[in-house]
This record gives C-alpha cells, structure tokens and sequence, in this order.
C-alpha cells in the first residue's frame, strides 16, 4: 500500500513538472514575440500616420531597384542596392532611409548652401539678387539677413579657412542657356563674417580645364588634410553631364582630379561626412535635353565614396520630382536636413523647403520589404 501511494505521488509531482514547464515555456515565448513585435508595430504606425497627412511625405529607402507603394500614395518604400560596378573597395553595406517633409518653405529664392555658425545657428546662402542670406535659430524659421553677399553670382557654397575666415566659392556665367550657350566657371570670396565678402577672382576657369566652359554649381569640402576639394558639374566629355573635381592646398589654386566623380546627368552635388567615414554626395537628376522626358527627373538621389573619388551608382533617396539644388546640415546622429529649390507656379518664385532623412544601417519596417 505505501509503495502505490509513493507510485501516486511521484505521477502526480511529474505531470505538475510538466504543466509548471509548459507554463514557463508559454511565458517566455509569448514575451519573446511581444518585444519582437512592438518595434514593428512602432514603424508601422509611423508610417500610418505620416501617410493620412497631405502635408508629410514619408519615404524608407534602403541604399535591386524595387519600388512599392503603400497605404497611400504619399508613403513609398523604395529598395535599391549601394553595390558598385567601378571598384570593389568602394562600400556594399545598404543604407537605409526615412524621409520627411518639413511643412511650409523656409525663404523664397533657390540654390541653397547651409551653413552652421559658431553660435548654433544656421545661416542659409542662397540666390535671388545676386547671393543672399538668411539666419535661423531651428533651421525652419528664417530671418532674411540685410545687403547682399555678392552681386554677381550664384551656387554660393563656403569652407572656413585655417584663420576662421569664411571663403565662398560660386559660379559665374556669361549669360542663360546650358553648356555650348553660356560658359560657367567657379570664383571665391573671402569674409571676416561670413556677411561682407570681397572678391578674390577666378578659380575654376572651364574654358581652360577640358570642361568644355561649364564649371558649375560648385560644393566645397574641406578634406582632414587641410586641403579643399570642390565637386562640380562639368561639360567634359568624359563626366556626359555630370560631376568632376578638383583639389586645391591653399583653398585658391586648383588643380582638376583625373577621372569623373559621377557620369551621366546627375547635378548640383551636396557632400557630407557621415559617421563611418564615408563621403555622402545628394544629387539631383537632369534630363538632357535631347529626351523629351526622363524617369526621376529632379528625384533626390545619392552615392557614397570612401576616398572621396570614387562613388557609387546614384541610387534613389526621394521622389519629388521637382528637386533642385540640395544643400545637407547634420542634425543629429543619422539626421539630416536637406535644403532644397523647388520651382513655383507659373508666375510665382522658386521656393527653398526642406525635407528631414534620417539614415541607418537595418530598415526601419522589415515587412514592408
């Protein structure tokens, strides 16, 4: 008798065992899947809201070309790869991208440059009578700075000297019309203040490089060596409309780089260092003028580089189809602010709005893709 008592007890004590296992198993699992799906449902619900505004744009963009619409027709994924066919140094890590637009514009005017001052603030460059400015304390609300910086000129885009001066490079053009109708070169001025320029003279002179005259829309950077690397667009054969470079030790006497940045019709180059050291050039996309219409003209697009010569095949970052002239300001860690032209309705000016990216290495909906 006491051995079946003893045989009772220990049946009893397994399957408690077992229900005591299955119960931790059920715990942890379905603990498991909730933190797994929250961070999803996060982004989905991102990308819900964005997309019942008609004033937000919402964009997540890996950097194979595959673009999805979905929810609405304000919120695309677009997928495309940062492999590239010209050096197997270059990056092959995607880069993934949010984007959103800021509401409203920041000034009237186009061809924007940003720039952060000592004190935080952010002062825009831009063109409309000549090269203007605006200041800013958040980089949305701009106040529109007194005189003019230069009054003959465009594309302004500024590095600081090894003496804290500020040092414009900007095109200057014979007269309208594209490569073959007016000749572009690039020009400096230098400013204690970054407010009263004076002029120092020709740079670039594109009738004299194998530019064939169009050395335009210059962006300068300021390399870790101290030297200044201007990126623009230029009419030599090789680059078939599109960026070449040139480098310079004193900021004033440049020398044009062998080989081209980026070929074909890609413009109006905007160059940031991002936090793995790569080189992130935006650039808009330019319909030749022989084609009657192209696909993305005047999308946003980018590349990245490791030593600043050799980039990737732009990829798509953002359809806006009337994008002009970026200009990029780190906000953050991952965040940008892009400044941008934008044409106005017949009959009204071109407008500079902005747009926020925010870039990361993992895609921020997997099952989106």
């Amino acid at each position: 008798m006491g051995c079946l008592v003893w045989r009772l007890l220990e049946m009893k004590a397994g399957v408690l065992g077992l229900l005591v296992s299955f119960f931790v198993f059920f715990v942890l699992t379905f603990g498991c899947l909730q933190g797994s799906v929250k961070p999803v449902e996060s982004s989905f619900s991102r990308l819900v809201e964005s997309s019942t505004t008609s004033t937000s744009s919402v964009v997540a963009t890996s950097t194979a070309a595959r673009v999805t619409t979905v929810l609405a027709s304000q919120t695309t994924i677009v997928r495309t790869s940062t492999t590239s066919s010209t050096s197997s140094t270059l990056p092959s890590g995607e880069l993934f991208y949010f984007v959103e637009r800021d509401d409203g514009f920041r000034v009237t005017g186009g061809i924007p440059y940003a720039f952060k001052l000592d004190n935080s603030k952010i002062r825009l460059y831009y063109c409309e009578n000549g090269i203007d400015s605006a200041v800013s304390d958040d980089g949305l609300k701009f106040i529109k700075e007194s005189g003019v910086r230069v009054d003959m000129g465009c594309d302004p885009t500024i590095v600081k000297t090894s003496d804290g001066k500020f040092r414009m490079y900007y095109k200057i053009s014979s007269g309208p019309g594209g490569p073959g109708q007016a000749v572009h070169s690039i020009y400096s001025a230098i400013s204690n203040d970054g407010l009263s320029f004076k002029l120092e003279g020709l740079r670039i002179d594109s009738q004299k490089t194998g530019d064939g005259g169009w050395a335009s829309v210059p962006d300068a950077v300021k390399l870790p060596d101290g030297r200044v690397r201007i990126y623009y667009v230029s009419n030599d054969p090789q680059a078939e409309g599109g960026i070449m470079s040139a480098i310079s030790s004193d900021g004033l006497k440049f020398t044009k780089e062998s080989g081209v940045r980026i070929k074909g019709n890609y413009v109006d180059p905007a160059v940031a260092m991002l936090s793995d050291g790569r080189y992130w050039m935006l650039l808009a996309h330019n319909c030749p003028p022989e084609k009657v219409s192209c696909t993305g003209e005047d999308d946003l697009y980018a590349s990245t580089s490791i030593d600043g010569l050799n980039y990737t095949t732009p990829k798509l970052v953002h359809p806006a189809h009337s994008f002009f002239d970026p200009a990029v300001m780190q906000t953050g860690e991952g965040n940008y602010r892009i400044y941008y032209g934008e044409y106005g309705a017949e009959g009204e000016p071109s407008y500079i709005k902005s747009i926020r990216v925010n870039i990361s290495s993992k895609p921020f909906n997997t099952l989106l893709y």
